[in-house]
């Protein structure tokens, strides 16, 4: 695999990553990490790379959208 967590972006990026809790039947979570060893990939990069897959084939949304600009703080002058 490349040197990136999903497919397209590297590794040292700057985004912010949040758990996502959920269950799974033992059975599932096997097979799931059987494709993913399979695969030379993580389960994480799998889910990620499956789930972009499967939303572009589907058209629910446009391929990644783009991430939000932070906000340039402004300087305030100083009053002498």
């Amino acid at each position: 695999m490349s040197d990136t967590t999903d497919g397209e972006c590297p590794k040292d990026s700057t985004a912010k990553y949040v758990d996502m809790n959920f269950k799974v039947k033992e059975h599932e979570r096997q097979r799931y990490k059987l494709v993913a060893t399979l695969l030379k990939m993580s389960m994480v990069e799998l889910l990620r790379v499956s789930f972009r897959e499967y939303v572009e084939k589907k058209g629910i949304l446009p391929s990644d959208p783009p991430e939000k600009k932070k906000k340039k703080k402004k300087k305030q002058k100083k009053m002498s």
